[in-house]
C-alpha cells in the first residue's frame, strides 16, 4: 500500500463531496499517513464527514475526543458521538460504548449498559465485544454466568480470526471449562 497514494484519492474524494473518502482522509491527517500529521484537519475534515451522517467520522472523532491529551480530553463529546455513531449501526462504537460503561470512563459504571452495548456490537459482526461479552459470560461479570454462552461466542470470535478468543478458547479446553478437556485442541 502506498499511504501518500491512498492520501492523493481520499483528498479528490473529499473535494467531491464524498464523506467516506473525507473520514479517511482525516485519518491520514491525523496520523500522518501520506501527509503531514495535521490533527486540526483531521478533526475539520470528521466534522464536514459528520454533517453528512457519516458514522466512522462520528467513530473517529469520538476516539480523537476520547484519546487526546488530558488538557483536550473530552468524554462527554466522545460519548455523545459514539452515540450518534452506534444509532447509525456502527459495530465499533457500540462496542467503544460498552467499554466507557463497564469501566466509568466519563459515565457512572453501568453492566448492564455494557453488555447490551457488546450484545449489539456482537450482533453486528464485531469480534472484540464477541470476545468481551464472552469473558462476561465466563465470570458472570453483569450476567448471569453461562459458560456454554461464553464458550459460544468464543468459537464465533474464532471463526472471525479473534486472537483473543482463540487463547481463551484454548484455555477452556486446556481446563476443560464448559468443554470436554482436550489438550490438543487447546
Amino acid at each position: 500500500a502506498n499511504p501518500s497514494k491512498s492520501a492523493k484519492y481520499f483528498e479528490a474524494g473529499s473535494n467531491l463531496a464524498d464523506f467516506n473518502a473525507m473520514s479517511n482522509l482525516g485519518i491520514c491527517y491525523e496520523n500522518g499517513f501520506g501527509v503531514n500529521k495535521n490533527i486540526t484537519k483531521a478533526v475539520e475534515l470528521y466534522k464536514e464527514a459528520i454533517k453528512f451522517n457519516n458514522s466512522f467520522a462520528m467513530e473517529n472523532l469520538a476516539r480523537f475526543y476520547a484519546n487526546i491529551n488530558d488538557a483536550d480530553r473530552n468524554y462527554t463529546i466522545a460519548i455523545k458521538l459514539y452515540e450518534e455513531s452506534a444509532k447509525l449501526g456502527n459495530s465499533n462504537a457500540l462496542y467503544e460504548l460498552a467499554k466507557f460503561y463497564k469501566n466509568g470512563i466519563g459515565v457512572e459504571k453501568n453492566y448492564t449498559q455494557a453488555i447490551e452495548y457488546y450484545d449489539k456490537s456482537a450482533k453486528l459482526g464485531n469480534s472484540r465485544a464477541m470476545t468481551k461479552l464472552a469473558i462476561c459470560y465466563e465470570n458472570g461479570d453483569g450476567v448471569e454466568k453461562n459458560i456454554s454462552k461464553a464458550i459460544e461466542l468464543y468459537k464465533e470470535a474464532v471463526d472471525l480470526k479473534n486472537s483473543g478468543a482463540m487463547t481463551n478458547l484454548a484455555i477452556c479446553y486446556e481446563n476443560g471449562d464448559g468443554v470436554e478437556k482436550n489438550i490438543s485442541k487447546a
